[in-house]
């Protein structure tokens, strides 16, 4: 965001009798206020907060379809900027780095290798960003093809459960280290959030869903730890979608779709909402 001051030159009025102290009095302002200006706005991340109704804001967001409409013509941030609109007076431009079946992997290497993305960081004053899991997919049994989840021992999804998490850790820092490098948290709204478990009722079905459940917390638990560590707030989506216990069937309380992954428009509502409750005060008061 780039707040523009408008400068208004004042035309002098007064007769050919104006008497000279008063003339030099009015130079003189005019002098002082000048050079007042010319300090200008110290360059660096920190930003004055926003002018409502005459601001702009660029709101990023970056991850996987977590954050898609059931339409795939909106996002979260789609229906969040109404609500910014509505609280703060700013109009949030949405840019959206969306890899749809993503890995953390993939999300880590467009971070550091995709040139729009990073400049679209640097100057956002809203980002949004989950941690992918789509190394799921190779890591227990799973359909590709339906992409729906196999039959498979506890142990086996433990294994593979296990598995996953070591790179899921290392790549859960890097992101937010790599956010972070680009845009300070003191200087914009940076929101992750943590997962509601994809594929809830599927896994019960077949048997693992206790194992999923403790697997899922350390999921989120990699985000929450990798966020807590540079400064940037995480939004509990899984708690509001799973309840406090977990066990919560989301596609059963009508937040997720039957794919057990997409949000509902009434899960992408609540998403928003929770999004809307943390603020933004690192950029401009809201009530």
């Amino acid at each position: 965001m780039d707040t523009a001051r408008d400068h208004q030159r004042g035309s002098a009025a007064g007769t050919w009798t104006i008497s000279l102290v008063v003339l030099f009095l009015l130079c003189a302002s005019a002098v002082v206020s000048a050079c007042g200006d010319s300090g200008g706005q110290a360059t660096g991340s920190a930003r004055p907060a926003a002018s409502p109704s005459t601001t702009q804001w660029d709101y990023v967001v970056l991850g996987d379809s977590a954050f898609q409409a059931p339409d795939e013509a909106t996002t979260v941030a789609d229906v969040q900027a109404r609500l910014i609109k509505r609280d703060v007076g700013a109009d949030a431009k949405v840019h959206w780095y969306y890899y749809p079946g993503s890995t953390s992997a993939k999300v880590l290497m467009e971070l550091r290798y995709n040139k729009p993305l990073r400049e679209a960081i640097r100057t956002a004053e809203v980002v949004l960003f989950d941690v992918p899991v789509g190394q799921l997919k190779q890591t227990i049994p799973f359909d590709q093809t339906a992409y729906q989840p196999l039959p498979g021992s506890p142990q086996r999804y433990r294994q593979g459960m296990a598995r996953m998490l070591v790179d899921y850790r290392k790549d859960a820092r890097a992101i937010v280290s790599e956010i972070v490098s680009l845009r300070s948290p003191s200087a914009a709204s940076i929101r992750a959030i943590d997962f509601w478990q994809l594929g809830y009722t599927g896994f019960r079905k077949l048997g693992v869903g206790a194992v999923m459940r403790e697997a899922w917390l350390r999921i989120n638990e990699a985000v929450d730890r990798a966020c807590a560590a540079q400064g940037v707030t995480v939004v509990d989506a899984y708690a509001a979608f799973m309840g406090p216990d977990g066990k919560t069937d989301p596609v059963a309380a009508g937040n997720v779709l039957p794919d057990q992954m997409h949000l509902t428009d009434a899960g992408l509502a609540k998403l928003a909402e929770l999004l809307h409750e943390k603020g933004y005060k690192e950029i401009a008061p809201t009530p």
